[in-house]
């Protein structure tokens, strides 16, 4: 995430995911995955935003799956 290299985040917050979607940092992959889609302005962030309050509805980082929802909705 700091290098700047969004792609790379995401490809490594999804494997993660994929290798333990229960996970103790299964939240925080999510949300990488997610941020790292906005930033690229990937068309997917929309769905990401949507599965991130679907699976964590009270999670910590709600306000920012909320806010990258609104901004993939504009």
């Amino acid at each position: 995430r700091r290098s700047g290299d969004h792609a790379r985040a995401e490809q490594l917050a999804e494997q993660y995911s994929r290798a333990a979607p229960r996970g103790a940092l299964a939240e925080e992959a999510l949300l990488v995955a997610l941020e790292a889609a906005v930033a690229r302005r990937d068309p997917r962030a929309e769905r990401l935003a949507r599965s991130y309050l679907e699976e964590h509805p009270q999670g910590r980082f709600r306000a920012r799956a909320q806010r990258a929802l609104a901004e993939s909705q504009r």
